[in-house]
């Protein structure tokens, strides 16, 4: 599984196959990285249960396979769950399930603000 598109304000492209973080992520509107896709792919990241692993010289998922195409396209960009959660505390989590069709993660704000939540 694969992420292959977001919307933010603008679509969002993804290159690459498989669980390999590399490949790129670009607008047909030549548009860069900005703050709201950081934001899309941080909460990727955090509202995750997953684990994206590299083992003898390949990668791996520990975990759903929907969440571990989520790590995925946010590692593409940089941004990796450990490194998210360190910065971004857990608080409280709501896990998926199908019957509610959603997750919620709710985080410390690493800049002091109210609690950051994210869900998908």
């Amino acid at each position: 599984m694969t992420v292959r598109s977001l919307y933010t304000h603008t679509w969002w492209h993804f290159t690459g196959e498989g669980y390999e973080p590399a490949g790129e992520i670009y607008s047909p509107q030549g548009e860069k990285g900005d703050e709201d896709l950081e934001l899309a792919l941080k909460i990727m990241a955090l509202c995750n249960e997953a684990q994206l692993i590299q083992d003898k010289g390949s990668w791996k998922i520990l975990g759903d396979p929907t969440e571990g195409a989520l790590l995925v396209a946010a590692a593409k960009e940089g941004i990796w769950q450990r490194e998210v959660q360190r910065s971004h505390p857990l608080r409280f989590l709501i896990p998926f399930e199908s019957q509610r069709r959603y997750m919620v993660a709710v985080c410390l704000d690493p800049k002091g603000g109210p609690d950051w939540v994210g869900s998908w």
